[in-house]
């Protein structure tokens, strides 16, 4: 195997793998030629005034929109595309950067566990495949949206900073600061998930165990005044322009409740690092076999109330990841001879996994689940690049004859991560939110904007995506929900922009779960209101205007 991984071959594995993860980030655009959320649209808005007015309208923008509104508005201005068209291409390629940093880790790690050069390769190629071809990650690598670019700059960060301080090379600082100078302005949560990943080297650096070079004044130093940097980021630009700090509630809500599952992480860090590799592996296995439970027993029911049981759709294919997760698991001990890689996976798997710890115990809400759902794809890249490293350590002194052995593990560990692929493009069949929109959704939503004249209602997916046309939303899904929910209401007495899928797919009301409609009550809808607009290819969509009034009000 060594000899077969040459710089020359690994070169163009990775082009192979970068190639294979743009094109399955790039598919939505075989849907629709917008981008593959909503949110992309507002943020295409931003950056398309911005072109053209010279400055960010930050009177509709957050703290945290700032990154992602200014790279929008550079690569418009740069290429002369629309960022609504460009969003999507681009991201493609933003979106499986991440893949190539877990390359660059697992490929560093081996090197570092004395791993001949091209079984390291080997690793480093295996763990880039693994994160660009594996579903559950793609779902959230590829949105046009400002946690995308996030995902790679955390992990340079935390990664850069580690090596920097567990090595004599301090150039590795000049990697890390622009990667943690950006997190801020791109997105509150990257920037709230580095912070806690610093603390955990801090920790790391000030335990004689783990310590190595590492020193521990320096580390705490970095952490403190980064955090520091990021709360004068958001409560100064807050403070002097119109922009806003969103989301700040679920975090001030329970303070002391992070602080404490902060302490927990850097106890179970501490122990890990004093723990024979047994007792090792079984400590570190137990949140990750606990979250894989939780998916399972939300299949019964949704824990979190008003959230969306898991579907079989979705449980299925997400189990085959136990295999990576458990070969990460087992290949963990071995970090310990390798501290500044041990050091880098240990804070990019610590400080998220204290932040999902927090979200859910803090409260049963659809926003704490929101909050441990995305926090938890932070996770997927040290998981996937230890696996990668684990198959390298495992296969080391393979015997000739037992190659196809090897062959056959490897084959397996990509499959097992490759088959839920198809979840990422499932739609509102196994997700509650709906990426996917298209040019007739988008045509009608801009027809309600200007041509209706005071409130409107459809579902959670049109009317979020009217925010793409202004400040002005006039839309609003309650009355469609309660007609929708309670079938002897009366139909909304206000006009109606509906789908002819909300009877099969369903109508979106995220973060509840989608719901049908009775062919025969969207019948009746129809027949007592005016048709003043009919569009739509793949469905129709059509604005419907009460022939009488009387209804439910919007």
């Amino acid at each position: 195997m060594s000899e077969r991984w040459t710089p020359r071959r690994t070169a163009a594995a990775l082009a192979a793998v970068f190639a294979v993860g743009v094109a399955l980030r790039a598919l939505p655009l075989w849907q629709s030629p917008l981008p593959f959320n909503p949110d992309g649209l507002v943020h295409a808005r931003n950056a398309q005034r911005a072109v053209r007015t010279g400055r960010l309208p930050l009177a509709v923008m957050a703290t945290d929109d700032l990154g992602f509104g200014a790279l929008l508005a550079v690569a418009q201005s740069v290429t002369g595309i629309r960022s609504v068209a460009l969003g999507q291409p681009l991201i493609a390629a933003v979106g499986t950067v991440p893949a190539l940093v877990a390359g660059a880790l697992a490929a560093r790690t081996s090197r570092r566990l004395g791993l001949a050069p091209g079984r390291a390769r080997f690793a480093g190629v295996l763990a880039a495949l693994l994160l660009a071809v594996e579903g559950i990650y793609l779902y959230r690598s590829m949105p046009v949206d400002e946690q995308t670019p996030g995902l790679s700059l955390l992990a340079v960060a935390v990664l850069a900073t580690a090596l920097a301080l567990w090595s004599t090379d301090r150039r590795w600082f000049l990697v890390a600061l622009p990667a943690a100078l950006v997190l801020p302005p791109l997105h509150n949560l990257e920037g709230f998930v580095l912070g806690l990943s610093l603390l955990v080297l801090a920790g790391l650096a000030a335990y004689p165990r783990t310590r190595g070079r590492a020193p521990a004044g320096v580390a705490l130093a970095l952490a403190v005044g980064f955090w520091a940097y990021f709360a004068a980021y958001n409560v100064g630009l807050a403070r002097f322009t119109p922009a806003r700090i969103i989301q700040t509630g679920r975090l001030t809500a329970a303070p002391g409740l992070l602080v404490a599952w902060l302490v927990l992480s850097l106890v179970v860090v501490v122990l890990l690092s004093r723990s024979r590799p047994r007792s090792q592996r079984l400590l570190l296995a137990t949140p990750f076999l606990a979250l894989f439970a939780l998916l399972a027993v939300n299949l019964l029911g949704p824990v979190f109330p008003g959230t969306p049981a898991t579907a079989r759709g979705t449980l299925l294919p997400a189990l085959p990841l136990l295999v990576p997760t458990l070969v990460a698991v087992w290949a963990s001990p071995y970090l310990r001879r390798a501290p500044d890689a041990n050091a880098a996976v240990v804070a990019l798997a610590a400080g998220p996994l204290a932040l999902v710890g927090f979200a859910l115990s803090a409260a049963l809400t659809p926003a704490y689940l929101d909050t441990a759902v995305r926090t938890h794809w932070f996770l997927h890249l040290p998981v996937l690049a230890v696996a990668a490293v684990g198959c390298a350590l495992a296969f080391r002194s393979v015997a000739p004859d037992r190659q196809t052995l090897r062959t056959v593990a490897v084959v397996g560990l990509v499959v097992a991560v490759a088959v839920s692929i198809p979840v990422a493009f499932a739609g509102l069949s196994l997700h509650p939110y709906k990426g996917v929109t298209t040019t007739g959704e988008l045509a009608a939503s801009t027809f309600a904007h200007d041509h209706v004249d005071g409130p409107w209602t459809s579902d959670n997916h049109l009317v979020r995506i009217t925010r793409y046309h202004g400040a002005r939303i006039d839309g609003t899904e309650t009355p469609l929900y309660d007609w929708v929910h309670n079938p002897g209401a009366a139909p909304p007495g206000c006009p109606v922009v509906t789908k002819s899928t909300w009877p099969t797919v369903g109508a979106q009301f995220f973060p509840r779960p989608p719901a049908t409609v009775a062919p025969d009550r969207l019948a009746d809808l129809q027949r007592g209101s005016h048709r003043v607009y009919h569009g739509g290819s793949a469905q129709s969509l059509t604005v419907l205007v009460p022939r009488t009034p009387g209804g439910a009000d919007c």
